[in-house]
């Protein structure tokens, strides 16, 4: 598969998931790279559905998708930033977990803690609730390393 330009391998595309995740934890504010961690996060999905096709056993990619996300409902929440920032909207998105994804500028710098009012990439989700854009990125990065470890 050349439609990548060097990364044509599911072992390519986690070493560039890798690096970008790690980028975007070191500038937690960087709202492109957030995006982009979206995207890569959640297109594992497609490029491990690829690597495992035969021995997963699913009729296509999107029962795969399914599995996961309901394995990791952050998995959704980075669905719906994918699709959001692709399409500009998420009106057919089934199940869309967000209302929106923002940039929270506190009163604080990041090195204080939570506890205070700091700066901080949040997602509202549907049920009216506020995670972390990051730590969203860090619970769904474990989850591929659990899935890809085994």
């Amino acid at each position: 598969m050349d439609y990548s330009f060097s990364i044509n391998t599911f072992d390519e595309y986690w070493k560039s998931t890798q690096n970008v995740v790690k980028r975007y934890l070191s500038d937690d504010l960087n709202e492109e790279l957030a995006v982009n961690c979206a995207n890569k996060l959640w297109h594992l999905c497609d490029w491990y559905y690829k690597e495992n096709e035969k021995s997963l056993k699913l009729n296509q990619l999107s029962d795969f998708q399914g599995i996961c996300g309901n394995d990791n409902s952050n998995l959704r929440i980075l669905r719906d930033i994918c699709n959001g920032s692709k399409h500009g909207t998420i009106e057919k998105t089934r199940n869309p977990m967000i209302r929106k994804a923002s940039k929270h500028s506190g009163a604080f710098s990041s090195a204080f803690s939570r506890g205070y009012d700091v700066s901080v990439l949040e997602v509202e989700l549907t049920d009216g609730s506020v995670v972390y854009f990051d730590e969203v990125v860090k619970n769904v990065y474990e989850y591929w390393l659990n899935k890809i470890a085994p």
